[in-house]
């Protein structure tokens, strides 16, 4: 017997709870198959957002979260869902994996149950939940209380999904320092549905764009209107084609956001297959690159990443290179989750800023109202109300990056302590104490 046939709806037939069961079962399982066979790698978050307050205290916990799961149940929380009770982690875990997991739905199991009212977790698929819900063709808007099917969400951690669960992996855990602070795999890449879900996915996609992008210019500016005729301009020249046409498609897949990361890895795998034609001296061939396995994203974009920066390297990589920073307006904080490994050692950081006030009098008072540390030390050090790594006035822009007007250079302090929670977790946070109208920031990584 199968619980995805149709139901046939026969007049004079008895109504019973089962045929409106069977259903809904029915659509949801035609709505998987038409699904599965438009996209085979249809499992994946979509949203993922971990609450950095709770990796301070020794927790793993999700600030936000959306997606599905394999067998297609959708879920997002907060909103359908409730939020996601964080993990307590044991001092002991080290290399452990974190899933966010819901009980399967099984034959004979009920799929939904009340919460227990000792808080211990529930077994069914849904949490039944008394809400009101308005008759939407009435013009009065009368409500009905009726039970709704909350997801049953929950982190769990293990080497392996526990047994009954529809289970999505979250973070890889390195280890729990003795003072509770849990240190996350920065090059984890979870099953995503977007590259814009994992910061490690997006922060790569972002520096090999924009590296493709400064090396076209570079080259363009090698060029007259006539061009060479040598065999090595017309090396250049071809290689100009080639980053032109990979900086434009990947600053599309960048600025859409929403790219799927099986049509990004087969751009990337082009994008560093042409490349060695340049760059493989010896044999002009690229290497074998791991297949797409959607469980194993961080398998399969490694080698590629690591392929793509050798070989944009071997082109005579430009001395400074820009590191992305996005905004969160609400803790007035410039961030980057994921900086690239090779930006962090050998390299000077400059931060190039400006505000709506004379160059001379922000470059005094910048300074003294920065805090910058790595992203999960930021609001410690904020509310400690301290520095962490000093900026220091530059008199005039590094020659590596072109002069921009009203714009000042700092100088990171790479001596200072909080540099090694930078170093180590791969990310930055700058926040100004003081309100400067129009704020804009850039940071640089200048090659010593």
């Amino acid at each position: 017997m199968t619980l995805s046939r149709k139901v046939m709806w026969i007049e004079g037939m008895f109504l019973r709870p089962h045929h409106f069961q069977q259903q809904d079962r029915r659509a949801e399982s035609v709505l998987a198959a038409r699904l599965a066979a438009l996209q085979p790698w249809h499992w994946g978050f979509t949203k993922l957002a971990l609450d950095e307050r709770a990796l301070a205290a020794g927790e793993i916990g999700l600030a936000a979260c959306e997606g599905a799961f394999r067998d297609g149940t959708p879920f997002a929380a907060p909103g359908d869902a409730a939020p996601v009770k964080p993990l307590s982690l044991e001092a002991d875990v080290k290399g452990a994996m974190v899933w966010l997991s819901a009980p399967a739905a099984t034959r004979g199991a009920a799929l939904a149950a009340r919460s227990d009212p000792s808080g211990r977790p529930v077994a069914a698929r849904y949490v039944l939940t008394p809400e009101e819900v308005p008759d939407t063709l009435r013009e009065d808007g009368a409500t009905e209380v009726i039970e709704l099917g909350a997801p049953n969400l929950r982190l769990t951690v293990g080497p392996r999904p526990a047994e009954g669960f529809e289970s999505l992996p979250v973070a890889r855990v390195i280890d729990v320092s003795p003072d509770r602070r849990v240190r996350l795999d920065p090059d984890y890449i979870p099953p995503v549905l977007t590259a814009a879900a994992s910061p490690a996915l997006s922060g790569a996609l972002t520096e090999i764009a924009a590296r493709f992008d400064v090396r076209a210019d570079g080259l363009s500016g090698r060029f007259g209107s006539a061009g060479g005729s040598s065999a090595a301009a017309q090396e250049q020249f071809m290689l100009l084609q080639v980053c032109n046409a990979k900086a434009a498609l990947l600053g599309q897949m960048r600025d859409a956001g929403g790219v799927h990361p099986e049509p990004l890895h087969r751009a990337l795998v082009e994008a560093a297959a042409q490349l060695s034609t340049f760059t493989d001296r010896e044999k002009r061939r690229p290497p074998i690159f791991p297949v797409y396995d959607h469980d194993d994203l961080t398998a399969t974009f490694a080698p590629l990443f690591a392929e793509l920066q050798r070989s944009l390297g071997f082109l005579d990589d430009p001395e400074a290179t820009p590191i992305e920073l996005a905004f969160h307006k609400g803790q007035q904080i410039h961030y980057n989750r994921a900086i690239p490994p090779g930006l962090l050692t050998g390299a000077r950081m400059v931060l190039v800023a400006r505000a709506a006030m004379p160059d001379s009098a922000f470059r005094d008072a910048f300074p003294a109202n920065a805090s910058v540390a790595s992203t999960a030390e930021i609001l410690q050090i904020i509310g400690a109300a301290t520095k962490g790594v000093a900026l220091r006035p530059m008199p005039s822009f590094p020659p590596e990056i072109r002069p921009l007007a009203g714009w000042v250079c700092f100088e990171l302090d790479q001596n200072a302590a909080a540099w090694e929670g930078v170093k180590a977790s791969r990310s930055i946070a700058i926040h100004a104490q003081q309100s400067f109208s129009e704020l804009q920031m850039q940071l640089w990584a200048i090659k010593d």
